[in-house]
């Protein structure tokens, strides 16, 4: 925290107390699953620009398979996910049309040496198919084949909660374009 007095009019004093409100390490510990709101997923040609599709509310109960998905930030630095029996399957990953459907490796939790970090509002999950959001999302660009998936993925967090209950982060996957998960 930091607090910062400012002397006007003589000895008048206004006094402002500053609290840094960020992301680390400890703020993450815990279980994690993308918010059931309007907006929980978006996607765009810039971080400032998600217009290109954008999730509604209904699909917290439509895509409930994908929302009930749940991310676990460890004390020890450990990092896992539980995609129960179902999880959002898309076209590229065996399920066309795009669906409900059982987990396809790597990208089904199943990795066992997950881990993560944080550092300068950066969230890095390492793990052949860990990931935070949807699978396809990496930092160079979305992956067509469960053959290209990758080990580290970075995301960029943009919002975290005062009360440590929420949290935004985005990826940058085609030089600008973004994708945004809340969580």
């Amino acid at each position: 925290s930091m607090t910062v007095q400012i002397q006007y009019n003589g000895a008048n004093t206004w006094q402002f107390k500053f609290v840094k409100v960020g992301v680390t390490t400890a703020s993450l510990v815990g279980n994690w699953k993308l918010a059931p709101v309007a907006g929980a997923l978006a996607v765009g040609e810039s971080a400032d620009n998600l217009a290109w599709w954008s999730s509604t509310e209904e699909d917290a109960t439509t895509r409930a398979c994908l929302f009930d998905d749940v991310f676990t930030f460890g004390s020890d630095g450990s990092f896992s996910q539980d995609m129960g029996s179902e999880t959002w399957v898309e076209a590229w990953q065996g399920t066309d049309p795009e669906g409900c459907a059982t987990p396809v490796s790597p990208h089904d939790g199943g990795y066992t040496d997950g881990t993560y970090s944080v550092a300068d509002s950066k969230v890095t999950v390492n793990g052949l198919g860990a990931h935070l959001g949807l699978p396809k999302v990496t930092g160079s660009g979305e992956i067509s084949d469960v053959a290209n998936a990758v080990s580290t993925i970075t995301y960029n967090v943009t919002e975290f909660a005062a009360d440590g209950n929420s949290m935004t982060v985005q990826i940058q996957y085609n030089g600008a374009n973004t994708w945004q998960f809340k969580f």
